[in-house]
């Protein structure tokens, strides 16, 4: 405090010492209950909603893939277009990939290739 003096001044650090002084004084009182209260005169307070826990599709998604060739195009041409060509699942919402993959039965469904070569790939 001596050293503060000299750079400082007593004025100045005698407002310095009461800055601090009812800054601990602020921080050691007891906090007032909010309970049952809201921030804002005359509000109500707001209920806490809670979330559900959003379901993960990308299991879901990795097997339809793994199954049906068509899906994986179909994919891939809904990413591009609705996810700026992001196709990984990890990168993307669970609640795009739900959509996904309620519309996919209603997609289209093409032969990617024919039955012939199919049974020469397998």
């Amino acid at each position: 405090s001596t050293i503060a003096k000299l750079f400082l001044g007593a004025a100045a650090v005698s407002q310095l010492c009461h800055v601090l002084d009812c800054a601990s004084a602020f921080a050691a009182r007891p906090a007032a209950p909010t309970e049952g209260r809201s921030k804002v005169q005359g509000q109500k307070p707001r209920s806490r909603k809670r979330r559900r826990p959003q379901q993960n599709f990308t299991g879901e998604l990795l097997q339809l893939q793994r199954s049906d060739l068509a899906a994986k195009w179909h994919w891939r041409r809904y990413c591009a277009e609705k996810a700026n060509g992001t196709y990984s699942a990890r990168l993307l919402p669970q609640p795009f990939i739900g959509t996904f993959l309620k519309s996919y039965p209603e997609m289209p469904k093409e032969d990617m290739v024919s039955e012939d070569m199919e049974n020469q790939l397998r």
